[in-house]
């Protein structure tokens, strides 16, 4: 998950540490609009040029970037967040439709809504050539794909 835009540097310091070209990250699924998630996606796509893809509802409130509505008032209230830290906005979020196919490489990636945590909230499952997964913010294999 991007994180904060503090960590999207070291995402890609570290990816470009693992081997791989930060240039070749062409996708970014995010799975909903808080800043412990989607804080980071502004400057991901400028580092990478990566395509950010979200819900539609997620993807207005990383465009608007409102406080409160991303419940960042609440955060840094509570200390989870600096009390300066400021939400970087992205307006160019594509927004997922609910069942929407993206194909990426040899493996398709279907976006599935779950509203509950954000109104855009969004799983995606993963069929790639050898297993099943959905991401939901960890991992979650299917008993196949664990065998």
């Amino acid at each position: 998950m991007p994180g904060w835009d503090l960590d999207s540097e070291r995402i890609v310091t570290n990816v470009a540490q693992w081997g791989y070209d930060p240039a070749r990250i062409h996708w970014l699924f995010l799975i909903h609009a808080h800043a412990d998630h989607a804080g980071g996606a502004a400057a991901l796509a400028a580092m990478t040029g990566c395509r950010v893809i979200g819900a539609a509802a997620d993807a207005a409130l990383i465009a608007a970037g409102d406080e409160e509505l991303l419940s960042l008032r609440a955060a840094k209230r509570n200390g989870t967040y600096p009390v300066d830290y400021r939400f970087r906005t992205h307006a160019d979020v594509a927004a997922a439709v609910d069942g929407e196919i993206f194909v990426v490489g040899d493996v398709s990636v279907q976006a599935i809504h779950v509203p509950g945590h954000t109104p855009g909230s969004t799983c995606y499952w993963w069929k790639p050539t050898v297993s099943d997964r959905c991401s939901a913010g960890t991992q979650c294999s299917t008993a196949a794909s664990s065998a």
